[in-house]
């Protein structure tokens, strides 16, 4: 059964680093203690308490109440730490299903801390486009071309 926990920001962070790297050959390195732009949340995802990704909302800066939303998928994450590179194989219906679970609640949350949008940028290999597809989100083209996605609260 798919879990989804509010983290709290800073040593909560840390300890969802430990996990991802308790996976890989690598070491943990040094992690700057940073604040998000408030208001803002982290959540996580478990699967049989194994931690499957996390997500940050956070204040985009720009007036109008839009929130950033950033994730890390483990299995993506340890692939690209161990390879150097970044993902090329396809999310799954199992990654796809744990983060639409986490923005559906990260959506939640923002619209209680008062955003009334949420916005995310393209990343790994249809992740970005699949939780668009989950949640009803739109696709968003700017004016020099790079693709957005949004959510309306």
């Amino acid at each position: 059964m798919l879990i989804v926990e509010e983290i709290i920001q800073g040593a909560g962070e840390v300890q969802l680093y430990r996990e991802l790297y308790a996976g890989t050959p690598m070491e943990m390195p040094e992690l700057t203690n940073k604040s998000w732009p408030a208001p803002a949340g982290v959540l996580a995802a478990r699967q049989d308490g194994e931690l499957l990704g996390w997500v940050v909302y956070f204040s985009s800066g720009h007036p109008g109440g839009t929130a950033i939303l950033q994730w890390i998928m483990v299995r993506q994450e340890r692939e690209r730490l161990t390879t150097g590179y970044n993902t090329t194989s396809p999310a799954t219906t199992a990654d796809i299903d744990a983060l639409a679970a986490l923005a559906a609640e990260a959506a939640q949350h923002a619209r209680r801390a008062g955003y009334t949008e949420m916005q995310w940028s393209p990343a790994e290999p249809g992740l970005a486009e699949g939780i668009t597809t989950r949640l009803n989100a739109r696709t968003v083209k700017d004016e020099d071309g790079f693709y957005s996605y949004r959510l309306a609260l």
